[in-house]
């Protein structure tokens, strides 16, 4: 596996966030019926209720 570099997306200008990558359990995909799904372990969506992300320069919470 590569390792993670951020890369900005239509960057407006500074950005002072400090980007981090989170190491959390990581989703897998699972074949069933002839379709692929993913599936997301429980500890990751919680964790991920729990991470503040700035959205145009403020931290909001999803």
């Amino acid at each position: 596996m590569t390792e993670f570099v951020y890369a900005p997306v239509r960057q407006r200008g500074p950005d002072a966030y400090a980007y981090v990558r989170l190491v959390l359990p990581a989703p897998v995909r699972v074949e069933a019926v002839g379709r692929t799904f993913l599936t997301v372990p429980g500890d990751t969506l919680g964790a991920l209720g729990h991470v503040r992300v700035p959205l145009h320069g403020q931290g909001r919470r999803f």
